[in-house]
């Protein structure tokens, strides 16, 4: 679906800008600083987008051996061909500097399993938490496929979710695990958007079988504008809301029902400022805007184009969004060169093989029903 993926890219342009504000180019106190701040729930956005997207593709499929491991296959071929290009090119790059990479620790990444070590969770890889925390739903998803089966069992197990994610963060901030932003990372507090992108689905396939789809598409197109802007406070209530507010808001609740509440949006019809050319070219390569863009922000940064930017122009506003932007053009040209390099091939690869598999299960088929004929005659 075109909104999903333009909603991708949206997402994946929202966390780049996020890191150069909270790494790189400050910005003063204000409206801006705060709506920019915002955009980190870009990354729980990412998830209930690849919950939906999964279900849509593979609900009706996952429940055969067939299906499961066409699932986990181009799933593998789609996620781990590039987090280990950009994971070898680290290595490559601290090899004879003052940095140590333990080779227990490279094993960790290699597998996954940096989720399940506070203090390792945030990944070698820049960004690459987020992935560590997408494989633990892999690994869940025929359980959140047959919660999807079920409308009312969908939005309890939402309920559920909601409570642990917000027992998660206060339970974690309590134990001192804290630190190196485990507290929005680890994988319980984000199973709930997983769940928001499963219920978003159960909604949409309801609508579809009782057809009341074009009502309701008629109904999201016309109101589109204000639903968009009202869910949006959701995410920048930072602004209008004192500290000891947002301390106590369960925010993750509320992220989780705008989650649903755009992928509905999406499936509807976006306005065509969130849905064009412009962020669907994102969108089909926001998976290398998200893992590449930390490094081309610390290279910017490095070299000193930031500095330079913020030396010569005075309105901090305006220096922060010409580095926004030419930080968006050099990482859009890394993304472009991955998709066509290491992307788009290793996923050619991945479906050759499938291929390959279910020609050779059917050429095996095909022998023995000709040797039981030959029997039988």
């Amino acid at each position: 679906m075109r909104g999903l993926e333009a909603l991708r890219g949206v997402a994946a342009t929202a966390v780049a800008i996020f890191h150069l504000l909270a790494l790189y180019v400050p910005l003063p106190e204000g409206v801006a600083r705060s709506v920019i701040l915002s955009f980190g729930w870009a990354v729980p956005f990412f998830f209930a987008l690849s919950a939906f997207s999964l279900l849509w593709g593979y609900h009706a499929k996952v429940w055969s051996e067939e299906g499961l491991l066409r699932f986990y296959v181009r799933r593998a071929f789609r996620i781990l061909p590039l987090f280990y290009f950009v994971l070898v090119l680290l290595v490559l790059f601290v090899y004879g500097s003052s940095i140590t990479l333990w080779t227990s620790e490279l094993v960790v990444n290699l597998l996954f399993m940096f989720p399940f070590f506070p203090g390792k969770h945030g990944s070698l890889v820049w960004g690459g938490w987020s992935l560590g925390v997408e494989w633990g739903f892999y690994l869940l998803f025929p359980f959140f496929a047959l919660i999807a089966s079920r409308q009312r069992l969908s939005l309890v197990v939402l309920l559920v979710l909601c409570i642990l994610a917000v027992a998660s963060r206060h339970l974690v901030a309590s134990t001192g695990l804290h630190k190196d932003g485990y507290t929005v990372m680890n994988f319980p507090r984000n199973l709930v958007f997983f769940q928001s992108g499963v219920f978003a689905f159960v909604l949409v396939r309801h609508l579809r079988s009782r057809s009341e789809v074009a009502t309701t598409i008629a109904f999201l197109g016309r109101h589109s504008p204000a639903i968009l802007f009202a869910s949006a406070l959701l995410f920048v209530s930072r602004i209008f809301l004192p500290q000891g507010v947002l301390a106590l808001l369960p925010l993750e609740p509320l992220v989780a029902y705008a989650c649903v509440l755009w992928i509905c949006l999406a499936v509807a019809g976006l306005p065509r400022i969130l849905n064009n050319p412009l962020t669907f070219w994102l969108g089909r390569h926001s998976f290398g805007i998200y893992l590449l863009h930390p490094f081309a922000l610390w290279q910017l940064s490095h070299h000193g184009l930031f500095a330079w930017i913020s030396a010569h122009v005075s309105a901090a506003g305006t220096a922060f969004a010409l580095c926004a932007f030419v930080s968006m053009l050099v990482v859009c040209a890394m993304a472009a060169v991955a998709y066509r390099f290491v992307e788009a091939p290793c996923i050619e690869i991945g479906d050759r093989l499938l291929m390959r598999r279910s020609s050779s299960r059917f050429l095996a088929g095909t022998h023995a029903v000709a040797s039981a004929g030959q029997t039988l005659s």
